[in-house]
């Protein structure tokens, strides 16, 4: 399970399954954590700079991570998770604050997850 949370009047957070040992959940997330040092965040408003849709294990969920710009110019880090035939999609974005470990936490996390 892939767990991303924040604390603003309670607890808010999406816990997503994840499939471990999975070479292209591996290599998805170290894509994501390249991005970092180029990533543009200049625009002023949130943007994508990459997303990878990770495989779960389960053929009724999708998981999708990505990587973001914020308005205000940081990286931030999103975790959805999306049932098959359900509105119910749960989605949580959290701003990092401190990008100068983003890049090696993201490498870190890849390689738990291969």
């Amino acid at each position: 399970m892939l767990q991303l949370g924040k604390q603003v009047r309670g607890t808010e957070h999406v816990l997503a399954p994840v499939q471990t040992g999975h070479s292209r959940n591996r290599g998805k997330v170290h894509s994501l954590a390249y991005e970092v040092d180029s990533a543009d965040t200049s625009a002023g408003e949130w943007a994508d700079i990459e997303k990878a849709w990770l495989e779960t294990g389960l053929q009724s969920t999708s998981v999708i991570f990505k990587l973001v710009a914020t308005p205000s110019g940081e990286l931030a880090l999103s975790l959805g998770k999306y049932k098959e035939h359900s509105d119910d999609g749960e989605f949580i974005t959290v701003s990092t604050e401190n990008n100068r470990n983003l890049k090696d936490n993201l490498h870190e996390l890849a390689d738990h997850l291969g």
